[in-house]
């Protein structure tokens, strides 16, 4: 009886201890809302994500400026100024932006001639903590590429 009691107290524990993480679609949904108000760009941002990607659109049609900035939630590696900072070497961008076409992987390094105004703006305590966070966990959901060696 002491054995079963052991187990059922354990099979407990393990189900509260999961049931207060976010699963996936949450995840994706609160940093969509957040991305959407937080984000400082100057036209009409749309986002979409999933678990391996982010695509951020900026549109502003007075200025007849499009962009497109497409990353993957694990190259994300924090926040510095308000930016987000990446640890991939690259990050896809594309659109037109003052005349200027863009369509390639640009290196992260030179984010700042591309990413001007890109930031997370504080509308929220700690909201850039906690979108670093729930980036890093979204990370978790995509699939790891297998490789031979």
């Amino acid at each position: 009886m002491k054995a079963l009691k052991t187990v059922v107290l354990f099979l407990a524990l393990v189900y509260t201890g999961n049931s207060f993480g976010q699963t996936k679609e949450e995840t994706i949904t609160w940093l969509k809302e957040k991305f959407e108000k937080c984000l400082s760009l100057n036209g009409t941002v749309q986002v979409s994500i999933n678990e391996c990607q982010i695509r951020i659109t900026d549109t502003d049609n007075d200025v007849n400026r499009y962009m497109e900035y497409s990353f993957a939630p694990s190259d994300v590696s924090g926040i510095y100024r308000g930016a987000i900072e990446f640890n991939a070497k690259t990050f896809y961008i594309s659109g037109r932006m003052m005349g200027v076409d863009y369509d390639k992987y640009q290196d992260a390094s030179k984010i700042s001639d591309y990413f001007a105004g890109f930031t997370i703006e504080n509308k929220e305590e700690n909201i850039q903590v906690r979108i670093i966070t729930a980036l890093k966990h979204l990370a978790t959901f995509c699939p790891k590429k297998k490789q031979t060696f």
